[in-house]
């Protein structure tokens, strides 16, 4: 049986295809953007690839990760107009995207996205939007607004009829009749919040905006809260009104849908966020009870690691990293061999700095990326000219870009939690997971081979000791895997040592299932050494399906059965 995580990796690579191609047009119109190249034209490719990127994540149900493309999508509309924050907003945008390329490779095996792990880089897009940074309990509400708002099915031939019969002035009515409901509830008249809720109904059946649906029945929730208790809830509902107001007169403001979702996100995760912490255990919102809600959001087994230990990703996002500092070496020296008058050069290096930076602390380098960091911001003050360029300054950042060229060849080599220090010997276990899976895989298949000629029916007799070298076989796999602390597969191995230990004397006394229990446990064994071996990551996903056939395994020991077995695939 599959898991719900299972099949949105199953769903994630088949689209994936599609995925890579629209992160290639984002980072390809980003970088234009950063040259000063085609402006408006790359902002709408750049926003279309977003999202096209979110509709397909929303498909395949990773929600939280969509709490980071609404970021990057809020801070691409910003740059529609000229702003003050238009280069931290384009530096985090694109260090963003990148960030993305890794985490959706992450996704592609089966990893789980953290919300802890995305939370540095949300919040400097946040930070570079002006806006307020978020927790962790935060991002996960956001994701739930998300997920909820991926499944509101609206009728948008309404919205049409509305327009064709006067647009706005259609909806008019029902909007003003809405506040002027709205007006009493916050002068303390709880008999008006009946009427309230049929208007908000009648508003959400015209709704065209899934995100104002969403919005409005979390705050419908409010107030049947409200209806059972004004002396607790209804000064919140009155804190609310104002925001309620807003949304929908932006609505009639006819202002882009867009900002009209982002605007109802952000309501709806603030107001689920005081529900949760206000109602009582019992209490159900939204369909589940407050004690599932409040569980939901914990995020005490959160990791603070960068998505976990999986380090091919990162090392994919350090291969950016070197590219980025071999470009900003080599407009540096080529401004210190010329005449060292224009600083142009230097204005060319400021943004690769800023988004190297801004990867090491989004991946929490902080203190191995002081060093350029303080580098950079002697770099901008000379280029602003508040401090006067000289040959100290240069050799310091000359020094930075190497030391910070050590930091990176590091990403993704070493990456152990925070308790745990790799000595030497463990780091070349690691070192040798290429050879040493080969050794397993070469075992495994041997010891298969020493079965299959067991199980042949006109073969040649396998010997007692045959039988007892493949045990020994897989022994030998089972003990170098666990010194180099490669468990997700041991379950299976143990199982398929215990069945050769107790057959030892004669493996063809084997029933149907315990033969195909056999075959699919040393096939997903064999898989799984061969992942290891060529692409040094352990896979997980596939293994699930053989643990279920270990209880046939063990079960199938000295079975007599009138039948030759098949030999195993």
């Amino acid at each position: 049986m599959r898991t719900e995580s299972k099949v949105d990796s199953i769903v994630l690579d088949w689209l994936r295809e599609g995925l890579t191609e629209k992160l290639d047009q984002l980072l390809r119109a980003l970088d234009d953007l950063s040259s000063g190249i085609g402006g408006n034209e790359h902002l709408f490719e750049s926003l279309q690839a977003i999202k096209t990127i979110d509709a397909v994540l929303a498909v395949s149900d990773f929600h939280i990760l969509r709490v980071l493309l609404k970021e990057q999508m809020a801070a691409l509309i910003l740059l529609e107009s000229p702003s003050d924050r238009a280069t931290a907003l384009l530096t985090a945008v694109t260090e963003a995207a990148w960030l993305l390329r890794a985490v959706l490779d992450r996704l592609s095996i089966g990893a789980v996205v953290n919300a802890m792990s995305l939370l540095p880089m949300i919040n400097r897009l946040r930070l570079a939007q002006g806006l307020s940074e978020l927790d962790t309990r935060n991002i996960l509400t956001r994701a739930s607004i998300l997920w909820s708002e991926s499944r509101v099915f609206v009728r948008p031939y309404l919205g049409t009829l509305t327009q064709e019969s006067g647009g706005v002035a259609a909806s008019q009515p029902m909007l003003s009749q809405m506040e002027q409901q709205i007006l009493l509830l916050m002068r303390g008249d709880i008999d008006a919040i009946p009427n309230l809720l049929s208007t908000f109904d009648a508003i959400i059946d015209r709704e065209i905006n899934r995100a104002v649906v969403i919005a409005t029945r979390v705050f419908e929730e409010l107030l049947h809260a409200v209806s059972a208790d004004q002396v607790h809830y209804l000064p919140l509902a009155k804190r609310m009104i104002g925001r309620v107001l807003r949304l929908f007169r932006m609505e009639i403001q006819g202002r882009d849908q867009l900002l009209i979702r982002f605007e109802a996100i952000e309501f709806a995760t603030d107001l689920l966020l005081e529900l949760v912490e206000s109602l009582p255990d019992e209490q159900v919102l939204c369909g589940e009870s407050i004690q599932i809600w409040r569980q939901n959001l914990s995020t005490d087994q959160e990791r603070i690691r960068f998505l976990g230990l999986e380090t091919s990703a990162l090392k994919q996002v350090a291969e950016v990293l070197v590219e980025e500092l071999d470009a900003a070496q080599d407009v540096l020296d080529l401004f210190v061999r010329g005449a060292k008058s224009d600083l142009e050069p230097l204005l060319r290096i400021q943004p690769r700095l800023e988004h190297i930076v801004g990867v090491l602390g989004a991946l929490r380098y902080d203190h191995e990326s002081a060093l350029i960091r303080d580098a950079l911001n002697e770099l901008i003050l000379v280029v602003r000219g508040s401090e006067l360029l000289n040959d100290d300054f240069l050799m310091k950042l000359a020094i930075a870009v190497m030391t910070t060229e050590q930091v990176v060849s590091q990403i993704g080599q070493h990456i152990v939690d925070t308790d745990v220090t790799l000595t030497t010997i463990d780091r070349a276990a690691k070192q040798a997971m290429v050879p040493l899976a080969t050794a397993c895989y070469d075992d495994i298949i041997a010891a298969k081979e020493i079965v299959n000629t067991a199980l042949r029916p006109n073969g040649q007799p396998v010997s007692p000791e045959a039988l007892g070298h493949a045990v020994e076989l897989v022994t030998g796999v089972r003990n170098a895997l666990t010194v180099a602390q490669f468990y997700a597969a041991m379950p299976l191995i143990d199982g398929l040592r215990g069945w050769l230990s107790a057959n030892a004397g004669d493996v063809t006394q084997v029933t149907p299932e315990g033969l195909g229990a056999l075959a699919e446990v040393s096939a997903a064994i064999e898989f799984y050494l061969e992942n290891l071996r060529d692409h040094q990551r352990e896979l997980l996903q596939f293994l699930s399906g053989a643990v279920e056939m270990l209880p046939i395994l063990q079960r199938d020991e000295g079975v007599d059965w009138a039948h030759k077995p098949r030999r195993l695939r």
